[in-house]
């Protein structure tokens, strides 16, 4: 009997490790099957997060789409007071664009491992959130542009009503802006020294344009040398003329608006030798002595046409003037190359010719003001063109309201 127990007290002992390890393997594929269980839950959780972020993306992504469309209409809706927020908002236009167009990040399949899905996340955040800033950048040069036009209009506008009050006190036809009439009391010069200085920055940045063609075109070094040190003088004007904006002197406010009125007609005179000088007969290439003096733009730069189109055109704006009491002019005619140069770089190449292609570039087109009653249906832009073909000028097919590219500001001559 005794010896029966110490066998089973033996048997026991020897099977007790077996049981042992058995219950440690067990524990040991549990807590390896909760392990996976819960590394599927994060690569699952990681998954749903890249899947949530290109969502966000494709969300940005049409955002900057609406944007991109409100910055077209805003570049197609006219000048800016400053040029250069034209092309700013022209540059982060076409950055956009390409944003826009960029890939989407793809999501990874449902058995993708973490480094995969960590490239997937990384990837994803960087695409939504570059959507996502472009947007914000866009709508800021946007807001700028749209500011810029707004001062533009209001700049004009004053400069129409002042011409309208010269002309009735001194009985006679507004005076060109080459012919600025002599401000007599401190509030006059003051508005002279405005327009002056609102006048003159874009013919400032015209020039730049006009410096690098006529260096590659291989326009004489004196003309270029003479250009460069008119663009000085007028920069140096137009910082003198701001300075003394506030200036409670006569003297002191009419004096800088003189200069600014002097460093303007100097500034163009030598941009015009520069160009006559490169003149070749092609198209931007012609000589003034191949074409007409046709009107003045707002701020008071001579448009030039072909001579026969600005015969015509004066005698459009006399009776246009005789109409309404107000000028008829051509914010831009003759589009010398270098122009041609800085309307693609400010427009691009969906609202400006190439370069050396441009009807403007023949003296045969004029691009009129875009303020209220110049557009379609405005007082202006109807009477035009009722009258405007029986003198060869006439807003063509391809520019009319409803024709896909809508430009009610440009006429061509010899279309009618």
């Amino acid at each position: 009997m005794l010896r029966r127990r110490t066998a089973l007290i033996v048997a026991a002992a020897l099977a007790l490790p077996a049981a042992i390890v058995g219950v440690a393997w067990s524990v040991q594929e549990s807590r390896e099957v909760a392990a996976g269980e819960v590394a599927a839950a994060e690569l699952q959780d990681a998954r749903a997060s890249v899947v949530r972020l290109v969502d966000e993306g494709h969300a940005a992504r049409a955002d900057l789409g609406e944007r991109i469309a409100e910055a077209r209409d805003v570049t197609r809706a006219g000048r800016t007071a400053e040029r250069g927020v034209m092309q700013a908002l022209q540059e982060a236009l076409s950055t956009a664009e390409s944003h826009r167009r960029a890939e989407a990040p793809r999501v990874p399949p449902a058995d993708a491992g973490p480094a995969a899905l960590a490239d997937a996340r990384s990837a994803a955040r960087d695409w939504t959130g570059e959507l996502t800033w472009m947007s914000g950048e866009l709508a800021r040069n946007i807001a700028a542009a749209e500011k810029s036009q707004q001062e533009f209009r209001q700049a004009q506008e004053a400069r129409r009503e002042r011409e309208r009050q010269q002309a009735a006190r001194a009985g006679r036809e507004p005076a060109s802006r080459h012919e600025p009439a002599p401000p007599g009391t401190l509030p006059e010069a003051r508005d002279a020294l405005r327009q002056a200085v609102t006048d003159l920055p874009p013919l400032v940045e015209d020039a730049g344009f006009t410096i690098d063609w006529a260096e590659q075109a291989g326009v004489p070094g004196d003309l270029v040398s003479r250009l460069r040190a008119r663009l000085g003088e007028a920069q140096e004007a137009l910082a003198d003329g701001e300075a003394v904006a506030g200036s409670g002197e006569l003297g002191v406010v009419a004096g800088a608006a003189r200069r600014l009125d002097a460093a303007f007609a100097a500034l163009e005179e030598a941009s015009w030798r520069a160009r006559d000088a490169g003149a070749d007969g092609t198209n931007g290439r012609l000589s003034r002595a191949e074409l007409c003096l046709a009107s003045h733009s707002p701020e008071g730069l001579r448009q030039y046409l072909r001579c026969d189109a600005a015969e015509a055109w004066r005698r459009l704006g006399a009776e246009f003037e005789q109409e309404f009491g107000v000028p008829l002019y051509a914010e831009y005619g003759y589009r010398a190359y270098d122009l041609q140069l800085w309307a693609m770089a400010v427009y691009g190449a969906g609202q400006a010719a190439e370069p050396g292609t441009s009807n403007h570039g023949w003296g045969e087109a004029v691009d009129l003001q875009d303020d209220a009653g110049w557009g379609f249906g405005g007082e202006y832009h109807e009477w035009l063109r009722a009258h405007a073909p029986a003198y060869g000028w006439d807003n063509p097919p391809w520019a009319r309201q409803g024709n896909g590219r809508e430009e009610p500001w440009h006429w061509e001559y010899g279309t009618s």
